[in-house]
């Protein structure tokens, strides 16, 4: 979310364009806030993992190396997600020929039929 550059001070513009700001900062406030994403994140981090395990992360953080081993979570998706990836590309490819390719045999058995139909 980004705030609007404000026109000069003598600009027609400015009051409303200052007002804009105010109101977006606000609403930033409201619901991007820690205040406001906190009873959030706590009702995940609980739906997620059990009373021991967070006492656990909690163990992890206060360590150097297991800060360091979370830290490196989002790269590791991101390793993840450049290896598996490409396969579903590939899949949804064939997938989509694979499906179109019965399709279109769908098509012909019934336009088949519908011509044998026409002969009896």
């Amino acid at each position: 979310m980004m705030l609007t550059v404000l026109p000069e001070s003598d600009s027609p513009l400015y009051p409303l364009t200052l007002e804009q700001n105010q109101q977006t900062e606000m609403l930033i406030r409201k619901y991007l806030s820690w205040e406001a994403v906190r009873p959030g994140v706590i009702h995940a981090y609980e739906k997620t993992y059990t009373d021991e395990e967070l006492d656990y992360l909690l163990e992890l953080l206060q360590d150097e190396r297991g800060r360091s081993i979370l830290s490196k979570t989002k790269l590791l998706e991101q390793h993840v997600n450049s290896q598996l990836l490409p396969l579903l590309d590939k899949f949804n490819e064939e997938f989509t020929e694979l499906n179109d390719s019965y399709e279109q045999k769908r098509e012909r058995l019934i336009q088949e039929l519908k011509e044998s139909e026409e002969t009896q």
